[in-house]
Parts: structure tokens; sequence; C-alpha cells
């Protein structure tokens, strides 16, 4: 398993007519021959899992995107990826405003195989 700690979030940006490019991480496996999974948890201070928060991966914001929501535990799990460099990112609409934002993209890389596991600390506003 591969561990990569980064405390940067990025934002969703959309297309030319603002809309969206979501899709199943399945519409991103298109001519993929090799897989691997991304397991993103987000915290809040070190130790208080984020629930409910919308992750979004792809190989830029704006392009086709994986999209899962945050469980109870804080992980959103994405199963079956293609191999390659991919960034994580947040929809601006739904970001929850009690957290502060970073504005950066989080690179990731999924190699076949294996899980990356992605953590992400989120700090609160006060």
């Amino acid at each position: 398993m591969l561990i990569a700690d980064f405390l940067f979030i990025g934002f969703f940006t959309s297309n030319k007519n603002n809309t969206p490019n979501i899709v199943s991480s399945q519409s991103l496996i298109e001519g993929a021959q090799k897989f691997g999974s991304l397991n993103v948890v987000i915290t809040a201070g070190k130790t208080a899992f984020v629930s409910g928060i919308e992750v979004d991966v792809g190989e830029y914001p704006g392009g086709k995107m994986a999209v899962e929501i945050t469980d109870k535990n804080g992980t959103a799990f994405f199963d079956k990826m293609p191999v390659g460099n991919f960034v994580i990112f947040f929809n601006d609409a739904t970001f929850p405003k009690n957290f502060e934002r970073v504005s950066s993209l989080i690179p990731v890389k999924i190699v076949e195989g294996q899980t990356t596991e992605q953590k992400i600390e989120l700090n609160e506003l006060k």
C-alpha cells in the first residue's frame, strides 16, 4: 500500500458551460488495461473523521472525474482506478463552509494492483 500525506485542498472548476463533467470512475477506465484503487481519508485535526464531503478525482478539474462522498469514517473509496497521475479536488458549491480551504490540487499516483491512500487534514474555522 502506498501512503502519501498532503495537506492541500483543490477547488472544483467546471468546463466552458459551467457544468461539471461528473462521471463514475467506470468512465475514467475506458480503454485502460491496468488498475489500482484510491482510498481518501478526511479528518478534522488529527483524529475526527469528516463525513459527507464530496471528493473529486480526475486528470484536471473540469475534465472527466470520479466522484465519491466520504462515509462516517471520513473515507471515500475509488475502486478500479486506471493507473496514472490524477489530482484530488473539491466542489466549491458543496464544500462545508466550516472548514478552511487551501487553493492547491492534491496530486495522487495510482499504481497497478495497489491501493493508494491519501490522508487530508482539514482545519475548522472558528
